[in-house]
């Protein structure tokens, strides 16, 4: 396999997994926010993910960027504009399918669409782009190098934001319902209550999304 191909791969896999989590934490943020109060989550969440912002600023800033700024590396925006250059560079590999899905993510983005949409709808619409994009990868792709190089790159980057959201949810002031935040924030609320319901604690949700081996969503998973 050509070394373009497979680095191309291994990004196209980070840079959906980022746009989709992306998608995750600014929706369970906009939940928790309003406009009148300021988002101590979201602020550490930004600081977490390498985008500081002032300890007063609220959602909106947040919500720019971690969503739509294109200027911003961490943003969905972003990810999807590199997801979409990636696989430019490995068309001849990917199926038309899942090029065509890929594609139409980008020209929602490309086309300001986003910009006009309530953010909550435009989450969903971002991450319903990227699980189209997974399943028609998932479908269509044969297991080989190529696949393994891309399942790498949604691995790796599954475990870095994982690790960032379980620190940004540590060090933010406490909140009611801070596990159910975190949990929240890494889809994994309710495997945690289907298999650890009867421990509603902090300290249970962080260990299951450090270590429990059947979480698609846990580290030691990923890993």
């Amino acid at each position: 396999m050509l070394s373009r191909i497979a680095e191309s791969l291994f990004w196209i896999g980070r840079y959906i997994e980022r746009a989709d989590d992306q998608a995750r934490v600014l929706t369970v943020n906009l939940e928790q926010s309003t406009e009148a109060d300021t988002s101590s989550f979201g602020v550490e969440l930004c600081r977490a993910m390498g985008a500081p912002l002032e300890p007063g600023a609220g959602s909106r800033e947040v919500w720019s960027q971690l969503g739509t700024d294109p200027d911003s590396p961490q943003s969905m925006v972003t990810a999807l504009n590199n997801c979409r250059d990636s696989a430019r560079r490995a068309r001849e590999i990917l199926t038309t399918s899942s090029w065509e899905a890929i594609n139409r993510a980008w020209r929602k983005v490309a086309s300001g669409r986003l910009d006009l949409m309530r953010p909550p709808l435009a989450c969903r619409d971002v991450h319903d782009h990227c699980a189209m994009i997974i399943g028609t990868l998932i479908g269509t792709m044969p297991r080989d190098e190529a696949w393994h190089f891309l399942m790498a790159g949604r691995y790796i980057e599954r475990i870095d934001m994982t690790a960032r959201i379980i620190y940004a949810t540590i060090v933010a002031p406490a909140l009611p319902a801070h596990r159910h935040l975190l949990l929240q924030s890494c889809g994994a609320q309710q495997s945690f209550v289907m298999s650890r319901g009867q421990e509603d604690t902090l300290t249970a949700s962080v260990d299951f999304l450090l270590r429990d081996w059947l979480c698609p969503r846990s580290i030691v998973f990923c890993l």
